[in-house]
């Protein structure tokens, strides 16, 4: 694998344009973006989950997020097979705004995919006062990851637990994602259980993105290559017709 090196700002702006050419709407494509960037910048896949599934986001509004059950502190989603990049967000959303009203809430979401993509906007919600524990599984079900973000902070620890290679697991789930918010306390992770995980600090994962701010972030170039391939495709050529149709300046 060959690796080049790109900032960190070269990264969002790039994946701003491949979204908006995978017709991603205002807003939405900043959005999606920003959380591909933060997994760069802090070290964490991001832009080969995207190339991976490329076929999977370009038709990003064909189903829209739906609420499968819904109480007092708990709300069931289906995702409908949808990117986190696009119903992650109102999920997440939802959840603090029951927590601000209630204390605690719970989120499931259900049939959907690209959940770590969405830690950076679960850390936006954590700066706004509430306590956050999200769980999801990666991997085809052979890794299960446990993100815990303290009130008011914006980084999380990490917890990665995974299997041994050997171990097949029949009809892996792996598209769910569970948050729990508390509004008056912090969540934690069992230390006994925390023991059989792998531990990243919000320590670490600062320490590397000021690295990355510094040196730039290694990418896959076969990675990059492939979305500036699809990021191009909103540029039109300034032909007379295409000015018709509203390309170039006024």
């Amino acid at each position: 694998m060959t690796t080049l090196i790109v900032s960190h700002n070269e990264i969002t702006m790039t994946c701003r344009k491949l979204f908006e050419a995978l017709r991603f709407a205002d807003g939405d494509y900043v959005d999606a973006a920003d959380m591909v960037a933060w997994r760069e910048l802090h070290g964490l896949a991001g832009l080969a989950l995207v190339a991976a599934d490329l076929d999977q986001l370009r038709d990003p509004y064909k189903k829209t997020l739906q609420v499968r059950r819904q109480q007092q502190i708990l709300t069931e989603l289906d995702g409908q097979g949808q990117s986190c990049l696009l119903v992650g967000a109102l999920a997440a959303d939802l959840g603090y705004q029951t927590a601000v009203r209630e204390g605690t809430a719970t989120i499931s979401l259900y049939n959907c995919c690209h959940q770590s993509l969405l830690m950076a906007y679960l850390a936006r919600v954590a700066q706004r006062g509430v306590s956050l524990l999200a769980t999801w599984n990666e991997n085809a079900g052979q890794t299960q990851v446990i993100a815990v973000f303290s009130a008011a902070t914006p980084l999380p620890t990490l917890y990665h637990y995974h299997l041994d290679a050997a171990v097949t697991i029949p009809n892996p789930h792996t598209d769910w994602l569970h948050i729990n918010y508390a509004r008056d306390n912090a969540l934690t992770f069992s230390a006994d259980m925390a023991q059989q995980f792998t531990v990243t600090a919000p320590a670490a994962l600062a320490a590397t993105a000021q690295q990355h701010y510094q040196n730039g972030i290694p990418v896959d170039t076969t990675t990059w290559d492939t979305l500036i391939a699809v990021s191009k495709s909103i540029l039109v050529a300034a032909t007379a017709q295409s000015r018709q149709q509203g390309a170039g300046g006024s």
